[in-house]
């Protein structure tokens, strides 16, 4: 995950060295990506309302769309339970966090229905250590001002009979979030601030059973964006402004599920329509328009211990806005291979070919910051990766270990190119080689006590083609990515359900810029949480939780400069934005099916 600043800043989420803009990313199978944005923001979709993630590494199904040159994340939302269920949670921390979150659901043979609602907020004004845009100098401590922010989101369903798998189902998920807008740590905004409101509808209808089932699908989802330039210290101290974003896709689509003996087929086709609107004072009005339709088919073939999983589908795009339309298509081909000899050992391959095509915003702009550039080409990648997977349980020790290596090759790569004081334009300047390591470890014995450890080696470089920055490190990925997790579980008949988890992150530094210059670049840091929950034997559907993240209290580090001098530097997530200190937060939760 890459956060830019506190809890309410952007997050993305980046796989195998790729960027949040070429990771997919679905809620229930409706791709959130769009025509109108470079990526999703993933601290708009509250976890609270999630009940797993799904992440694809080496090809997502077709059924998510094309476009994945780096994977996919597939979220899956909270299902409704049988019989009656309730439960509330409540939590204030560090910096004015507060959080507050209730579902209801009833589930039974008619059907079942659930809702949720939550709320989050924060006042964002932790202390920081501002090098004021010069890191070989003496910096200050400052307080992060117009960082506060609240948000609401809800979630409701509701499905006929009682097998999920097999019923309609309608989904209706609503956010609203108003947040200030800080500005780069070391160029504090006071002012500006960013209301947001998005809405996704989905009517689901399958038929069949399951070697033999369709279904049929229609989705909305719909956000508006406001953002106000103003104040004492607006952005980039440019003139106060207002902006208005509106986009919305409409979607109708049907996938199928057919299984003949070892062979299993999953076609796809899907009809998309997506609007972008933007308009800023005194500039004036934007509206353009994106048609898609994808055809795609995902098959597997087993063959005792072998599996083979070929995909291809083909999108084609027509975009209409500004000085006219054109029409272009994306193909994507991949296969996958597996061999598991033995239950304890598994080999994997997969090898495909993506394309992913310009947002509506990057061809004709976006009436603010971005201008827009027509004759952008689609980006286009060529992954491969293969890894061995080894598993084995003995008494009540379970382990899991995977290690993959994986390499991305992408050309035409699109960024965004400063071309005045505030304003920026979009480019197919670069080529980049992405290669790298992976391994992963998931132990635990007796549900007592988890471990879990991953680790990811990545070379991201432009290629030795491209002129000026040929052989640099890509932006934003950093060589060396470290998480490790500990869990352990204690029960007393009196004393009731204990359960401690401690967990370390370590990022290595990261350029901010294509050149590699030496004074922008992201420090490497080292980060410790831990929590401590308790369900008390007395009143077991309760649960009191106290949480510590960076729980060290890391604000500075230190950073070497190429001339082999060091400084002072904040910690900072990507782009900047530094992040807060010591941070706590405690919360009491209720549940009705608790143990």
């Amino acid at each position: 995950m890459r956060r830019m600043g506190d809890g309410f800043a952007p997050q993305s989420i980046t796989l195998r060295g790729a960027p949040g803009a070429h990771v997919t990313v679905a809620l229930d199978g409706v791709p959130l990506n769009d025509a109108a944005s470079d990526g999703v923001d993933l601290s708009l979709v509250p976890p609270s309302l999630l009940e797993r993630a799904d992440v694809y590494r080496g090809g997502a199904p077709m059924r998510l769309g094309v476009s994945g040159l780096g994977g996919a994340l597939e979220l899956i939302t909270r299902r409704p339970r049988a019989g009656l269920s309730v439960t509330a949670a409540a939590g204030y921390g560090s910096f004015g966090a507060r959080r507050a979150m209730a579902t209801v659901g009833v589930g039974g043979a008619r059907g079942s229905a659930l809702a949720a609602v939550g709320y989050r907020g924060t006042d964002g004004d932790f202390p920081y250590h501002d090098d004021r845009g010069y890191p070989r100098l003496p910096g200050v401590t400052a307080t992060r001002g117009n960082n506060a922010a609240d948000a609401v989101d809800a979630l409701a369903r509701a499905c006929l009979g009682a097998d999920l798998a097999r019923a309609p189902c309608a989904l209706a998920v609503l956010g609203w979030r108003d947040r200030e807008v800080p500005g780069p740590g070391s160029q504090p905004a006071e002012g500006p601030r960013l209301s947001q409101h998005r809405a996704l509808l989905r009517l689901s209808a399958p038929f069949g059973a399951a070697r033999r089932r369709v279904e049929l699908w229609a989705a909305l989802i719909a956000r508006r964006d406001v953002f106000a330039n103003v104040g004492p210290a607006p952005l980039f101290n440019a003139a106060p402004f207002i902006s208005r974003a509106d986009s919305a896709a409409l979607e109708v689509g049907a996938t199928g599920a057919l299984a003949l003996g070892p062979v299993a087929l999953e076609p796809v086709v899907r009809a998309r329509r997506e609007s972008f609107g933007g308009s800023v004072q005194v500039i004036g009005d934007l509206d353009t328009t994106r048609w898609s339709a994808l055809a795609g088919l995902d098959g597997e073939l087993r063959l005792g211990p072998v599996r083979l999983a070929p995909a291809a589908g083909v999108e084609l795009l027509r975009d209409e806005g500004g000085a006219g339309a054109d029409a272009r298509a994306l193909v994507t081909a991949r296969l996958g291979a597996s061999w598991t000899p033995a239950r304890w050992f598994e080999l994997r391959a997969n090898v495909g070919h993506f394309e992913r095509a310009p947002t509506l915003p990057e061809r004709y702009g976006d009436r603010g910051f971005i201008r827009g550039n027509p004759a952008l080409r689609p980006e286009r990648a060529l992954n491969a990766d293969a890894g061995v997977v080894l598993r084995g349980e003995a008494g009540g020790l379970r382990a899991r270990a995977e290690v993959a290596a994986y390499l991305r090759d992408v050309r035409d790569l699109i960024a965004l190119v400063q071309v005045n004081r505030m304003r920026f334009q979009p480019f197919n300047v670069a080529a980049a080689t992405v290669r790298g390591v992976e391994a992963q470890l998931r132990a635990s014995w007796r549900d007592r006590v988890e471990l879990t450890a991953s680790y990811a080696l990545t070379d991201a470089r432009a290629a030795d083609d491209v002129p000026s920055i040929g052989g640099r490190a890509v932006p934003g990925v950093p060589a060396h990515d470290f998480y490790a997790a500990a869990t352990g579980r204690w029960r007393h008949r009196r004393v009731g359900a204990v359960t401690l988890r401690a967990d370390v992150s370590y990022v290595s530094a990261a350029w901010m810029e294509e050149k590699n210059l030496d004074d922008l670049v992201i420090p490497a840091r080292t980060l410790v949480g831990a929590s401590l929950a308790w369900a008390p034997a007395f009143a077991p559907r309760f649960t009191v939780t106290a949480s510590a993240a960076n729980l060290l209290d890391v604000r500075t580090v230190t950073r070497p400069f190429l001339d082999g001098s060091a400084g002072v530097a904040p910690v900072v997530d990507f782009l900047g934005y530094p992040l807060p200190g010591r941070s706590l937060f405690a919360s009491v939760s209720f549940a009705t099916d608790a143990r």
